[in-house]
């Protein structure tokens, strides 16, 4: 049901990117506006476990698709509520590092195992406790930064994991 219904819509989205990535439309977007906007919609998925959004958010503009910009920054968010404990703080930060765009998204949870963190960023990777992924969500990212001119990686953080999305603004 529910499940298949978010693997396709997932599955449809890193097809139609990878098809179609270099037409996407480039705009000035507010970086920090879509963050913003990310994390109002998660309001309730944050109140019900207790979570708190702490961080910095500086105000930066890249050029981009800021729908897709949306998608990426929602799956990182989305992550970190997933594996966030309850009660606990999840750290969002954007800023200018030259001339880049530096998003890091960080939670306090059980981290990334190391056998899966060369491949995080492939299909279908997913840790097993993960019932509720499709195992796309960072694949998608991965490819919404590249047709960005980008990067995502993984940062190593103890406790918990850290991602960080880089654009040039």
């Amino acid at each position: 049901g529910r499940r298949l219904e978010v693997l396709l819509h997932d599955l449809l989205a890193l097809s139609r990117l990878e098809a179609h990535g270099l037409e996407l439309e480039r705009v000035p977007v507010s970086l920090s506006a879509i963050i913003r906007s990310s994390i109002e919609a998660s309001d309730d998925r944050l109140s019900q476990k207790k979570l708190s959004i702490e961080g910095e958010l500086e105000d930066v503009s890249v050029r981009g698709n800021e729908r897709w910009l949306r998608r990426a920054i929602d799956n990182l968010l989305s992550n970190a509520v997933r594996y966030a404990p309850a009660a606990s703080v999840i750290e969002v930060t954007l800023r200018y590092i030259g001339d880049e765009a530096v998003v890091r998204v960080r939670d306090r949870g059980p981290g990334v195992a190391l056998k899966l963190r060369a491949r995080l960023f492939e299909r279908f990777v997913t840790d097993r406790l993960d019932a509720d992924g499709t195992g796309l969500g960072l694949a998608i990212v991965r490819s919404v930064a590249e047709h960005h001119g980008g990067t995502i990686c993984f940062v190593d953080v103890t406790p918990g994991a850290c991602f960080e999305l880089r654009l040039l603004s």
